[in-house]
């Protein structure tokens, strides 16, 4: 650690590239030399706190920062770095309390076949409706969660409301509908997950293949082997497996035979500019087709204008979802979308 009284922020940064030019000389040895460099986070007073505790932690967020970018660099505490800080801080300490105080619910997207524009199911985001913050976003809770370890938490009473909704729908002899609900990687780790999918199947009495779990690529390539065998428990009970906003993140062709998918859902990315990007257009025929080679459905995310929504039904997408069906809302409001035989 070193201090630097009445340093401006030039100045910490001048002082940042010192320490990393005198690391950076090779340490001679009998017979090698060994190269060293520094990851640096630089803090400020008053702007990013006044203790030297708080000043401590807040250079060491700065330096974790400069590792995730490639290590041997030197970063400032940033305002987005303070925000994180204080929604962990804040939204910590209510999101422990917020499953007992039934502060969080489901809202549903639907799904629709391409082919008919029939509703073949509704994707189950969670929603978090604080009575001090307000509404928070997905967006910023869920990171939250994530880092405080929460997930699992979050995530067994989202697949118990999704089963709760979907017995409660049944009863009112509403069928042929899944419901998807989405699974961290911290989820899909614990080793008793399984049995909790099975349990919650089974305490609601809902059908196994009414129940869509959804992965991202990030959780599948987490501990692959383990990875394997929860998806092929799941599987022998029944429930459906997806892979979300595919090719946003490692999109390595190897691992969609490893696992035992159901459904590919094109990410929004590749989307949003169809039909008139020749790039995009490219690579939705591609996964449309790979998809299919392997015997999965694809879906396509995002689908926000009539004219995306034809593109994509005629390149031979299976399924479509985004705002030009509906956002996600109550259940209530979701009703009267129901397919009918």
């Amino acid at each position: 650690m070193a201090i630097a009284a009445g340093a401006d922020r030039a100045r910490a940064a001048e002082l940042a590239r010192d320490i990393r030019t005198a690391l950076a000389q090779p340490i001679e040895g009998d017979g090698y030399r060994l190269y060293l460099t520094a990851s640096i986070g630089i803090s400020r007073s008053p702007e990013h706190g006044e203790s030297g505790m708080e000043l401590l932690r807040r250079a060491e967020a700065a330096m974790t920062r400069a590792k995730r970018q490639g290590r041997d660099e030197a970063c400032e505490f940033s305002a987005a770095q303070m925000q994180e800080l204080e929604d962990r801080l804040v939204l910590g300490a209510r999101l422990r309390d917020a499953i007992a105080r039934n502060e969080l619910s489901l809202n549903y997207q639907p799904q629709l076949r391409a082919a008919d524009r029939r509703i073949t199911g509704f994707e189950a985001p969670v929603r978090w409706n604080s009575p001090d913050l307000g509404p928070v976003p997905p967006g910023r809770f869920i990171p939250i969660a994530e880092a405080l370890g929460l997930m699992p938490e979050v995530g067994s009473w989202v697949m118990n409301e999704a089963c709760r909704q979907l017995r409660a729908w049944l009863d009112q002899g509403r069928d042929g509908f899944t419901v998807a609900v989405n699974v961290s990687a911290q989820q899909l780790q614990r080793p008793d997950f399984v049995q909790q999918v099975r349990e919650t199947l089974q305490r609601h009495d809902v059908p196994a293949p009414m129940l869509e779990i959804e992965l991202t690529e990030s959780s599948l390539m987490e501990n692959v082997e383990r990875v394997q065998g929860r998806l092929a428990e799941l599987k022998a009970i029944g429930v459906s497996l997806s892979l979300d906003d595919f090719g946003t993140g490692y999109s390595s062709l190897s691992y969609l035979k490893q696992f035992s998918l159901d459904k590919l859902k094109i990410d929004r990315s590749f989307v949003k500019d169809l039909p008139d990007s020749a790039d995009d257009s490219a690579i939705a025929r591609t996964i449309i087709a790979m998809g299919h080679q392997l015997r999965m459905v694809v879906a396509a995310e995002g689908v926000e204008t009539e004219a995306q929504a034809a593109f994509l039904r005629e390149i031979g997408a299976d399924e479509l979802q985004g705002y030009h069906f509906g956002r996600p809302v109550a259940s209530a409001e979701i009703e009267a979308l129901f397919p009918r035989d």
